[in-house]
């Protein structure tokens, strides 16, 4: 059987999808209309040969490079959040009963590597999948992962999705929009946030920020900031130790936000070096609409 195209995948879902895009001009339903994505305004919306959909209006430039997803995506492949989407996909089945068939959206998706894993994780609960992000060097990696998932570049403060579209909103250690979450989740729809715990990623606080105020990290603010949008319905702590390779620690330090603007000197180089273990800290935040 021939391998398709991004592009071919993208529209071989989007043919049978539940049509719950919105035109980010003026908030009317979006349809596949054999090219594109259109709305009653004719507002057009081409497919990109990249397998997505660009659905932000006017630019965004990045702070992240492309150099920073490929890295994420290199680090996901190796494994290092198969505990987290292990946990994730869990709390999931014990979400939502059995019998329902979940439309699920991913919102700061970046490369979609992680999107991907729950998609494999849940697939036998997947009525419908999507990701969205507004960095577009993202998400033009994301159709690499070759999953029948509907990519999209767009903005969270704007998301280009109907009212009430979703069972299901991830956001993983993304920036959020309560606003616009609690508008695109169905009534009964639930969203779940993973934001770090304080251990997260200690041992390069410990090198690049030793005596700063970044030296360590608190998600008090975070978790203040969800419970005044969102009503909290379970919260669960996931912390555990890898132990990285030399290939996982290179791009690791290149895919971590905290590290963006670093360059290493001498002595900070030899205590990278002597890395055996990263603590990895989570705190999982499961609310729905207030």
């Amino acid at each position: 059987m021939p391998k398709i195209s991004k592009i071919e995948a993208f529209i071989n879902v989007i043919k049978n999808s539940e049509n719950v895009f919105a035109c980010p001009k003026c908030n009317r339903p979006l349809q596949y209309d054999g090219k594109g994505l259109k709305c009653i305004n004719n507002h057009n919306f081409n497919i990109s040969k990249k397998g997505y959909v660009n659905l932000l209006l006017g630019t965004h430039k990045s702070i992240y490079g492309k150099e920073l997803y490929v890295s994420r995506k290199a680090t996901a492949d190796s494994g290092f959040f198969s505990t987290l989407t292990d946990e994730l996909a869990k709390m999931v089945d014990e979400l939502f009963s059995y019998s329902e068939e979940l439309l699920i959206f991913d919102a700061g998706c970046g490369e979609g590597s992680i999107t991907t894993e729950l998609h494999v994780k849940l697939k036998n609960r997947v009525k419908e999948f999507h990701g969205g992000d507004i960095a577009k060097e993202g998400i033009a990696l994301a159709g690499d992962n070759q999953a029948p998932i509907l990519w999209s570049v767009c903005d969270l403060s704007a998301l280009p999705y109907q009212d009430k579209s979703f069972d299901l909103v991830f956001n993983i250690l993304s920036p959020s929009n309560y606003k616009e979450f609690s508008r695109v989740l169905k009534q009964n729809g639930l969203l779940v946030k993973v934001i770090p715990g304080k251990e997260y990623l200690r041992e390069f606080r410990e090198i690049f920020y030793k005596s700063t105020d970044k030296s360590e990290y608190s998600n008090l603010k975070v978790l203040d900031h969800f419970t005044k949008h969102m009503n909290l319905i379970k919260s669960k702590k996931l912390s555990y130790s890898i132990t990285p390779d030399v290939d996982q620690l290179h791009n690791l330090i290149n895919m971590t936000p905290l590290l963006i603007d670093q360059t290493p000197d001498l002595n900070q180089i030899r205590q990278l070096k002597k890395i055996r273990t990263i603590s990895l800290d989570y705190e999982i935040l499961v609310g729905n609409t207030i």
